[in-house]
């Protein structure tokens, strides 16, 4: 049984930069110096708020109520035209989102690759360790050389 995502608030944001917490869970700074929560579970907006920051674009983030509290469920890039559709995929007007766009990977595995390239990404940073979204991005061709076995 799935739940319907009902958006009950929309906000526009340039991400800044990107930090993760103890639980893996994303911190969205703002250019606003804004600080927005992005659960662990929802990588696929944490791609596109990667892809925005390197990218220097706005995203427009979509809240919803789950047993009283409020979270970020949707987002899709904005480029100054609001969307009359707000969807959980990222409904892009410009260019795609540059993680799933740079990496070359096919079926099953790149979801699978870009997810362990994040993990490592997130292990990086929390040891202190700078690692940028091209670092992110090389990591995923690697793994994918390596499971193809190039």
């Amino acid at each position: 049984m799935d739940r319907k995502i009902v958006v009950t608030r929309e906000q526009v944001i340039t991400p800044l930069k990107a930090t993760y917490n103890d639980f893996n869970d994303m911190i969205v700074t703002t250019t606003e110096n804004e600080e927005i929560k992005i659960s662990k579970k929802r990588e696929q907006i944490q791609n596109i708020i990667l892809g925005a920051i390197e990218g220097n674009r706005a995203i427009k983030l979509g809240y919803s109520e789950y047993m009283n509290k409020e979270y970020v469920s949707v987002a899709e890039y904005f480029d100054g035209t609001p969307s009359k559709q707000v969807s959980n995929a990222p409904q892009s007007t410009g260019s795609p989102v540059k993680v799933q766009s740079s990496t070359k990977t096919h079926g099953d595995n790149r979801s699978y690759v870009l997810s362990y390239a994040k993990d490592v990404a997130v292990a990086m940073i929390t040891s202190g360790k700078e690692c940028t979204v091209k670092t992110v991005l090389d990591i995923a061709d690697q793994f994918l050389a390596w499971m193809n076995k190039e």
